[in-house]
């Protein structure tokens, strides 16, 4: 009978099934976030400088142009996203599949961050669960060939992956592991940097991250008891291995810009990756918000007071005057575009695209460098008339800072409150595509989908049917949009307790996790800011906001994922340690008994 025990005491224990069963979970999560993604109908949005520029510069990437012929509208966009869709393209997968697979490694990044710090399987898995199925990745802006949503996937990925760089180097994991995650981190920071035309906003999460992790080593060094008296030699090795990193980092990064700017700078004779923010316009027009002229606004960005001002003073805007400022008004609402009739814009708005267009017909815009030429020498004479009392001017800021003369704190606080509680709530995020015909496309434009993407309806009839049949299976996105509107908020309060528990009583390296957190929450707070910034400053988002605050949702979710996981470690180390306590008390009182 002894050979034959009961059938229960044959049973694998829950224990060592838990992660063949979260292991099963995830792969079929990720199965699921594909076949949702690729679900999702192709739509077509946005102007020549959105989608359709996205398409036609990833298209002559993809056929070895670079970025084609040079006109206005060549340099004003980061080549990141569309190499990226170039990439896809080469490597036979269709775009809206490759966008949920950057999603799921940025996922898969973060899980291993959970695994790396508690080492504990299941938890990393469902953190991964969790994030892989972010219904953001569904909804209306996932619809399109447009950066936002591929961007929030890539900050994501980039926190993770500094974390991962920065924690092996402060934990004196083999070099080879230190080397690994810097180059992937590198490589994620330059395409980061190259995608959006403003990577400041994350800086504040990415110091926390690199300041943080040492931070805490030493921390635990200085409450260790007792504190043993570091060899100076160790120490500089200790030192030294995070700055690799963060060098590793930084180079390539810089290296990607450095490339991009050099291959323009070859090709157009602009060594700049957007001439939009960087080089003569940005600071031209930056320069030109600065003259007193009226209040200039998000909606007025350059005053027709201002316009006239330095009309004035330089010859170079004088040429740009018959375009703008036609005598007799604008021709047509074509020519006024939003602001016709309205007395606030002028022809051509908005008015940066306006100065643009206007150069154009003037020929300036032949090559990069001529372009160059003429908004520098325009931003000179503007400089010129600041400086000898002709303009009345506020001070000069570096570019990207000057819109900041416009900051207003009530506005701002007032954008803040709104959106980071909309944010948390996922307040208008899940939105399904939109049904109609205008997001089709032309008959012309589908017809040459297939030069640059996979698996996409290329005549008319085909996407009417496919966005059709799609708007008969939207139970799936409903559902996982009913699950994550509660489940955010719920997480966000368990993530809250369970970042500060390693802080409150210092443990290590669970306390390492709390500074992934803490970067996580920062990073979605300082998106929120900087959109809050460029709406009251800069320009009017007009409804977008939320296309502009996806990197906030994604991070605030991250956050949520990492904090809860962190609090399920330590209610796990409380149980753990409780059931050790006991099983202590009965071995010493059967020691007793016998």
């Amino acid at each position: 009978m002894g050979a034959h025990a009961p059938t229960e005491g044959r049973r694998l224990p829950l224990r060592s099934t838990a992660p063949a069963i979260a292991w099963g979970l995830a792969l079929f999560a990720s199965v699921v976030s594909v076949v949702l993604r690729q679900a999702v109908p192709f739509t077509v949005g946005g102007g020549a400088v959105d989608d359709k520029l996205y398409l036609r510069t990833a298209t002559y990437l993809a056929e070895g142009a670079w970025l084609g012929p040079f006109d206005q509208y060549t340099l004003v966009k980061g080549p990141a996203y569309p190499a990226f869709i170039a990439a896809m393209y080469r490597a036979g997968i269709p775009l809206q599949t490759g966008e949920q697979l950057t999603h799921l490694v940025a996922a898969a990044a973060v899980a291993l961050c959970v695994w790396t710090v508690l080492r504990r399987q299941v938890v990393a898995l469902a953190a991964y669960v969790v994030l892989a199925l972010d219904p953001t990745n569904f909804d209306t802006w996932a619809s399109r060939a447009t950066r936002d949503t591929w961007y929030a996937s890539l900050t994501m990925l980039l926190l993770a992956l500094v974390f991962l760089a920065v924690y092996a180097a402060v934990s004196r994991a083999r070099l080879r592991w230190i080397v690994a995650y810097s180059l992937l981190a590198g490589v994620a920071g330059g395409a980061f940097v190259l995608c959006r035309e403003e990577p400041m906003w994350i800086a504040p999460a990415l110091c926390v991250v690199v300041v943080g992790l040492p931070v805490a080593v030493m921390l635990r060094w200085w409450f260790r008891k007792p504190r043993a008296r570091p060899e100076a030699r160790a120490s500089l090795v200790a030192a030294a291995r995070p700055l690799l990193a963060v060098g590793v980092i930084l180079g390539l990064a810089f290296a990607s810009s450095v490339a991009v700017s050099d291959e323009n700078q070859h090709q157009y004779g602009a060594a700049v990756t957007s001439d939009l923010v960087y080089g003569s316009f940005g600071r031209m027009y930056a320069d030109w918000r600065r003259v007193d002229g009226g209040v200039s606004s998000p909606a007025d960005p350059i005053t027709s007071a201002q316009r006239q001002a330095v009309y004035e003073v330089s010859p170079s805007a004088r040429q740009l005057e018959p375009f703008l400022d036609p005598e007799g008004g604008c021709k047509s609402p074509t020519d006024a575009g939003f602001g016709f009739g309205s007395g606030i814009a002028p022809c051509r708005f908005p008015v940066w695209r306006g100065i643009r267009a206007a150069a154009t017909d003037l020929g300036y815009f032949e090559t990069g460098a001529d372009a160059q030429r003429f908004f520098g020498q325009l931003d000179a004479e503007i400089e010129s008339g600041c400086a000898s009392g002709q303009l009345r001017c506020s001070p000069r800021l570096p570019t990207s800072m000057q819109s900041l003369q416009l900051f207003q704190l009530h506005p701002f606080a007032a954008f803040m409150r709104t959106w980071t509680w909309r944010t948390a709530l996922s307040s208008g995020y899940f939105d399904l595509p939109p049904g109609h015909r205008s997001r089709i496309g032309t008959v012309e434009l589908r017809a040459t989908l297939d030069r640059i993407l996979r698996g996409v309806p290329t005549t008319v009839p085909q996407a009417a049917a496919r966005d059709a049949a799609f708007g008969t299976r939207t139970w799936p996105y409903r559902l996982l949009f009913s699950v994550y509107r509660p489940l955010l908020p719920a997480l966000l309060l368990a993530s809250v307790v369970g970042m500060c528990l390693p802080i409150v009583r210092p443990r290590w390296p669970q306390a390492a996790l709390s500074v992934l957190s803490l970067a996580f929450g920062l990073g979605a707070l300082t998106r929120i800011a900087f959109v809050a910034l460029l709406t009251i400053t800069a320009f009017r988002t007009g409804g977008l906001e939320v296309r502009y605050l996806l990197p906030a949702h994604t991070l605030l979710l991250a956050f949520a994922v990492v904090g809860t996981c962190q609090l399920v470690d330590a209610i796990s180390a409380r149980i753990a340690k409780r059931r050790g306590r006991a099983s202590s008390t009965d071995a010493v009182a059967e020691a007793v008994m016998t």
